[in-house]
């Protein structure tokens, strides 16, 4: 799928009509905000997925994704949104379509087979040793034929991302080194597609940078703050609008093209 320009621009225009519906304290932050950078590309790549396969959307569940995503769904569909975290419940304006919960996603508590579309959107990268048993979790609660969606990043070379301070309060810590995120190489991405149990992969597209050292870059800039909480929301926004046009190649390629950073979307389909 070719993430075009236009698509991104009816995104936003999508994103802006969740406004209405979101928390008052929210509405200006997704004015200004309406996606991160990447997410102009994951969450572009699985709504014209699903709008061009009509998949069974009648009962989604999110686990820890960008909470915009469940209220695009939520329009139509029942969607229940999921995190670790209590505090995201604060962008969550509850309806008969939209629930909030807090789940693990190593231990979800529901029982098998009861969604017919679970999504995951640059979250379980975030799990340390949580790869494989998170998205067998989500296949657990997936409906036979059912499809699941997930993203998160690869490269030409394996990474493991630490950090010096946490970002997240439930990250795992190791030597006052906090580790924040994997990039799977070609080897260790089949070695994990080739463990998932009862699935087939339906679509796996990457979106590379189009200059090595981008994402890096793009990081390094978000996370170089002033202190003034205004004015650094208000830099990052632009920063994640700038990089949400240029950052990732607008067409998907393989590992022959791989370069530092990649943005992986897979699908998956439920077989019995």
């Amino acid at each position: 799928m070719v993430i075009s320009i236009y698509k991104k621009i009816n995104l936003i225009w999508i994103a802006w009509g969740c406004i209405p519906r979101v928390p008052l304290k929210t509405k200006l932050q997704l004015f200004i905000k309406p996606l991160e950078s990447t997410r102009y590309t994951e969450i572009t790549y699985i709504f014209y997925f699903i709008k061009s396969n009509l998949l069974d959307l009648s009962l989604c569940l999110d686990v820890s994704s960008p909470y915009i995503l469940a209220y695009i769904l939520s329009k139509k569909n029942r969607v229940i949104k999921t995190d670790i975290f209590p505090d995201e419940r604060r962008f969550i304006t509850e309806s008969d379509n939209l629930k909030f919960e807090i789940q693990d996603a190593l231990a979800l508590k529901y029982k098998d087979n009861v969604f017919s579309f679970v999504y995951s959107i640059s979250a379980i990268e975030h799990i340390y040793k949580g790869l494989h048993k998170s998205v067998n979790e989500m296949v657990r609660v997936t409906k036979p034929g059912g499809h699941i969606y997930i993203s998160f990043p690869v490269s030409a070379k394996y990474q493991e991302e630490w950090l010096d301070n946490k970002i997240y309060s439930d990250q795992y810590v190791n030597n006052n080194k906090t580790f924040f995120q994997y990039r799977l190489d070609n080897i260790l991405l089949e070695s994990f597609l080739n463990k998932l149990d009862n699935v087939s992969v339906i679509e796996k597209k990457i979106y590379w940078e189009k200059k090595n050292g981008n994402y890096n870059k793009m990081i390094s800039k978000l996370r170089n703050t002033c202190g003034i909480s205004a004015i650094d929301y208000l830099k990052n926004a632009l920063i994640n609008l700038y990089y949400g046009f240029s950052l990732l190649k607008s067409s998907p390629e393989n590992f022959k093209k791989a370069k530092d950073y990649g943005n992986l979307s897979i699908i998956l389909k439920k077989i019995k």
